[in-house]
């Protein structure tokens, strides 16, 4: 096999295409009428000495890269198996799969030229012989990782960045120091960052109503490092503005197809310079492209993914960055875990995996209801909203809230055909059939005019809110915070409830029943699957997983846990209202102090009440600190404290301290706290243990969170067919 590479700025130089403008001269004569000037005469003598100047170099390069192209064809050279470009040359790239013809191709890198020549103010520099995660490590050490970003990576040891002038002059002092050599490019912008954001919507007025046609040779994108797919040759190419330019991982892509030849075409040798350092000091990169048939296909078009498969957000980082980003890499449906943590991280952690992935359409954000905190749901809602997050998985919610409906309405629009078309997507996990039918019904009138009256929906969206449910995805949760009930049994019941709601208030939407708790293994998906779930969700065993945010010696413990290892505690949300959830019993002393602190709970109306023993076992064993400490930390009090210890709700809120800081030191790996370690998981984890033991994954460092849901769903469709096969015998 073989692929064609086309180079992009940076390749030019005066006399380039020499010998290529006689050979076609219709062609050239089209390139002056859009042009306005000689290519020829621009490319071979360069007399106002504009070559360099991007709104010049791109369409030059654009000529020469598409000329060079035909030669190779008219030379009676078969086309490539694949082709690619760097930044402007995979605009050659969809000219020669025929995505475009010449003058619209020339029309196109005109335009992306002129208005990445009006960027001022940004730079881009080369860093070389220093790996990516020591750059992140400096951007984010040194305080600008909003403002200066990896832009190209370009092999394994060159990486170039972009930003403000300022900031990028600034950091060559700090990465030479570091050992990293550091070369400052002669560009006029800090092209492929979000400082091209400004020309992007002017570019998409351009392109978006523009036909382009299928590819007929695949097509490597530079922001996904794969082929392009049908119908997103429009995000693909404004996306390319304002993201990195993945070049490594492009040719490690299809270094991994096998046999494959390089060729750059086009002038100079940058391409294949690159090219020859990636396959000297890079692996290729194998691929396994994955696709279940387990569940309605309906759900894997509407939400662009490969399966019917969500792993659920887990709080306090557990559910990372690196998790949710491996899961989106596969276009698998996962959320990152905000309970618990301060809403920049989370928002540092959005704009990492933002800049990683090719799509968000995979990638959601799991919220966990408090009450006593409307302004920070508030705030996490503005999230979802300033990175244009399409999913969002909600939990412990008992009512429709105006911040979810909000969510929900925004951006409802009318298709062609008079369809309803929904931007936002709900995932709501519930475990009570009166809670579920709030969710799969319109929302409350009451909450629509509220919404209208503050101007926070438009008439339109509120008009055509009234005919969806609040919901897309209904996932029916047995043994969580909530009733510890048979949530498959309750699948065929949630399913009738569906449809006569739908029926009852003429939802135009479709609303998926999936199922989660206790699917560790292929026979409990292929059961759920059985059962009627239209898609299934996992969760504690995604924490023992290589990308899980949490300490290597909670993974070791959850690795090791059988069937009988976990039990029910009083869970910290609903403390209060005697809820439950399932935790690990092994090698901690958690659970029997969760359900001591219930008992005490219910026996005291506050800690003042509590006898001087208990109370030294709890400060000295338990929590590590006096009472009046925690009432300190808690509230910020000056001085004494002794009066909050009467209130019953300082008791509440001591209690679930303990909560959170045995979750913090069990994420730490803390072995002094060891005895106070809660960690969260079902008898999942150990029915998982049970099914990889003797294999590769035994080891929990073997264990990738899109491998587990590969495996599963493949070997649970494996199991549902086999059945089948037996049963026609």
């Amino acid at each position: 096999m073989i692929t064609y590479a086309f180079p992009g700025q940076g390749s030019q130089f005066v006399g380039m295409g020499e010998e290529l403008f006689d050979l076609f001269p219709d062609i050239v004569e089209k390139a002056d009428a859009i042009l306005g000037y000689s290519i020829r005469s621009l490319c071979l003598e360069d007399q106002l000495n504009v070559l360099g100047n991007t709104q010049f170099t791109q369409p030059a390069l654009f000529v020469v890269n598409a000329l060079t192209y035909l030669k190779e064809i008219r030379a009676g050279n078969n086309e490539p198996d694949y082709v690619l470009g760097h930044s402007l040359g995979e605009y050659n790239a969809l000219f020669a799969a025929g995505v475009f013809d010449f003058e619209t191709g020339l029309k196109l890198v005109k335009l992306r030229g002129q208005l990445m020549s009006k960027v001022q103010g940004g730079a881009m520099a080369a860093v070389l012989n220093f790996p990516e995660d020591k750059i992140e490590q400096m951007l984010e050490q040194e305080g600008v990782s909003d403002r200066v970003s990896i832009a190209n990576y370009n092999t394994p040891s060159q990486i170039v960045i972009a930003g403000p002038i300022i900031e990028i002059n600034n950091l060559k002092e700090k990465m030479e120091a570091a050992g990293a050599k550091y070369s400052i490019l002669k560009v006029s912008g800090a092209f492929h960052s979000r400082h091209m954001k400004a020309i992007q919507s002017q570019f998409a007025d351009y392109i978006q109503n523009m036909e382009f046609r299928e590819p007929k040779i695949p097509i490597i994108s530079n922001y996904t490092a794969r082929e392009y797919e049908p119908g997103n040759i429009q995000e693909l190419l404004l996306e390319q503005l304002v993201k990195p330019v993945k070049w490594t991982e492009s040719i490690r892509y299809l270094m991994g197809k096998g046999n494959m030849e390089f060729k750059q075409i086009g002038p100079g040798f940058v391409i294949k310079r690159l090219i020859e350092a990636i396959q000297k000091n890079s692996e290729p990169l194998i691929v396994h492209n994955f696709k279940s048939n387990l569940g309605i296909e309906a759900f894997r078009k509407e939400f662009f993914t490969y399966c019917n498969y969500v792993v659920g957000g887990m709080g306090n980082g557990i559910s990372s960055e690196q998790l949710v980003t491996k899961l989106g890499e596969s276009k698998i449906i996962g959320f990152l875990g905000t309970y618990g943590r301060d809403i920049e991280k989370v928002e540092r952690e959005l704009s990492k995996i933002k800049m990683k992935l090719s799509s968000f359409q995979t990638v959601g954000m799991n919220l966990v209801y408090n009450m006593s905190e409307p302004e920070k749901m508030r705030d996490y809602f503005e999230l979802l909203y300033k990175y244009d997050l399409k999913l969002i998985e909600i939990s412990s919610y008992l009512n429709i809230t105006p911040n979810v409906v909000e969510y929900r309405l925004k951006g409802l629009s009318k298709t062609s055909d008079n369809a309803i078309h929904t931007k936002h997507h709900i995932f709501v996990k519930v475990s009570r059939i009166e809670v579920a039918e709030l969710f799969m019904s319109p929302p409350p009138e009451k909450l629509i005019q509220k919404l209208l009256e503050e101007n926070r929906i438009t008439k339109e969206e509120a008009e055509l809110g009234r005919n969806i449910s609040v919901c897309s995805c209904l996932c029916i949760e047995s043994g969580k915070d909530m009733d510890i009930g048979m949530g498959q049994l309750l699948i065929e019941s949630m399913k009738k409830r569906r449809d006569l709601v739908r029926e009852k208030y003429k939802i135009t939407n479709q609303i998926y029943i999936g199922l989660a708790g206790g699917i560790g293994t292929p026979v409990m998906a292929a059961n759920a699957f059985e059962l009627g779930a239209e898609y299934i969700t996992t969760g504690s065993i995604n924490q023992c997983t290589v990308e899980a945010g949490t300490s290597e010696k909670v993974k070791n413990i959850l690795s090791e846990i059988n069937l009988f290892d976990t039990t029910y505690v009083p869970s910290k949300i609903l403390f209060e209202w005697g809820g439950k959830c399932s935790v690990v019993k092994k090698g901690t002393f958690f659970p029997y102090r969760a359900n001591k602190l219930y008992e005490l709970y219910s026996q005291f109306d506050n800690l003042s009440e509590i006898d001087e023993d208990t109370k030294n076992q709890l400060e000295r064993k338990y929590f590590n600190k006096s009472f009046l400490e925690i009432c300190s930390e808690i509230y910020k009090t000056q001085g004494n404290a002794e009066e909050l210890l009467k209130d019953r709700n300082t008791m509440i809120s001591v209690f679930k301290w303990y909560f959170d800081y045995a979750v913090m030191e069990a994420i730490k790996g803390n072995s002094e706290s060891q005895t106070s370690f809660l960690i969260y998981s079902t008898p999942a984890m150990g029915s998982f243990n049970e099914w990889v033991k003797g294999s590769e994954w035994e080891d929990w460092r073997n264990r990738h969170v899109d491998e587990i849901a590969m495996k599963i769903m493949s070997e649970a469709e494996e199991i549902i067919k086999n059945k089948y096969r037996a049963a026609d015998v």
